[in-house]
Parts: C-alpha cells; sequence; structure tokens
C-alpha cells in the first residue's frame, strides 16, 4: 500500500443547540475528509468527527471552540505530510508509523505535555478510515468479516439481528425533548452527567437532574428489555 499523494479539508456543521457534556457547551462539530491516493491511482476517502471537548476538556477550555478544532484539524494534515511517499503492508502499519510522532507534535502545538492520547487518536479518525478503504480496495475485500484479521474475528464473530439507536441526553436536553423521543420508541438513553459549576453546584445539579429523568422515565414500559423498564 503506496500513499502517492494526500488531501484533507473539513466542514463546520453547525448544531440545532448546544449540546452540553464534560462541563462545556459545543455549539458545532467540524467533519474531516480525508482521501489517499496510492501508486495506481486508487483512491479512498475517510470522514471523522472531530470533539475536542470529548478528546481532552482542558484545551477545550483554554481556546476558543474553533481554536481548539483548527489544533484538532492541523494534526490530521500533518499526519498526511508524513504518509507522502510511504509504503505500509497494512493499516496497522501505517497507523503504528503515525502515532508517535503526530502524537509529539499534538503535545507542542497545544503546549500540553500531558495531552490526552484522545485527542491525537480523534484527529487520526479519518486517516484511518481512509486507510482502510485503500486497504480494502487494493484487495478486493467485500465483506467485513474477511476484512478482520485472524486475532480479532472470534471477539467479532457475533452478528446481531437488530440494534438499538441510543440518544444523548445532554444539559440542554428539555423535557420535551424527552417526551417526543419517548414517542417516537426510544428505549435506551445515554445520559450526559457533570453539569457546569464547582464540584457542590455539579453535584446538585447532577442530582435534580437525574431525579428528573428518573421521573419522565420511570413510568414508561418498553417490550425491547427483559424488565420491560427504560435504562
Amino acid at each position: 500500500m503506496h500513499i502517492a499523494s494526500t488531501n484533507a479539508r473539513f466542514e463546520r456543521a453547525a448544531l440545532k443547540q448546544p449540546f452540553g457534556f464534560k462541563g462545556g457547551y459545543v455549539t458545532e462539530l467540524w467533519q474531516s475528509e480525508v482521501q489517499l491516493t496510492d501508486a495506481g491511482g486508487q483512491k479512498s476517502t475517510g470522514y471523522g468527527t472531530q470533539s475536542v471537548l470529548w478528546s481532552d476538556a482542558r484545551v477545550f477550555a483554554g481556546h476558543s471552540e474553533a481554536g481548539g478544532n483548527a489544533l484538532m484539524f492541523a494534526l490530521t494534515d500533518y499526519a498526511l505530510t508524513l504518509l507522502q511517499g510511504q509504503t505500509f503492508a497494512d493499516p496497522f502499519a501505517l497507523f503504528d508509523t503515525l502515532f508517535e510522532p503526530v502524537h509529539r507534535y499534538a503535545c507542542s502545538l497545544t503546549r500540553r505535555p500531558d495531552l490526552r492520547t484522545t485527542f491525537t487518536l480523534n484527529a487520526l479518525v479519518a486517516v484511518d478510515f481512509a486507510a482502510w478503504g485503500l486497504y480494502v480496495r487494493l484487495h478486493g475485500i467485500d465483506r467485513f468479516d474477511t476484512l478482520l484479521p485472524a486475532f480479532s474475528r472470534p471477539a467479532l464473530a457475533a452478528h446481531n439481528p437488530r440494534v438499538a439507536v441510543v440518544p444523548i441526553v445532554t444539559y440542554s436536553t428539555t423535557d420535551a425533548d424527552i417526551e417526543a423521543m419517548l414517542e417516537e420508541g426510544f428505549f435506551v438513553f445515554k445520559i450526559k452527567l457533570g453539569a457546569p459549576g464547582s464540584q457542590a453546584e455539579m453535584l446538585a445539579n447532577d442530582c435534580d437532574r437525574l431525579s428528573r429523568l428518573h421521573r419522565l422515565l420511570g413510568p414508561r414500559e418498553t417490550p425491547h428489555t427483559p424488565n420491560g423498564r427504560i435504562p
């Protein structure tokens, strides 16, 4: 897998309302797009969603929202400069080559020597997807099971007949929003904790919010869980 050329861009996706978690609020998500081209002209595109607050809340707090996203995208772009003209046996080898130098650059760029590795990993998602897409095309792989390396096949052998959509309940999710989701048939909810404020304020607000959610969800029943309750 020889990487002859690379390209990247991003789009800023504004959210309908602020998305609150980890003591902060996100108003937009940058969607990154990476294209890798091999020596024979075969192309692959990978996509990723940036989340600075999720990756390292300190970076989010220390910059404007756009500034934090720009730092993360700079890592994606830097990774591509390292790939130019390089040859790899597979995407595992490509990723192993990239991570350490990109993370060192990330620590320098953010001026945080203890930067969480999730920040760098988030920046490399689109690159990794593009690498796997190129690998699939070059090897004629048309099934996910075939794509899996031997060491991971047993762990990922299950084929579930159905999946559940799990909406995220953030600080800004209203009671009306939850009622609407219940009416639509959602039956598993992921609740974000850690309201903004001091430790005491965070605990008080989270307790109050959990009590409110329990009053909303507790009486409801669903046929999709063993006990009929909504988790």
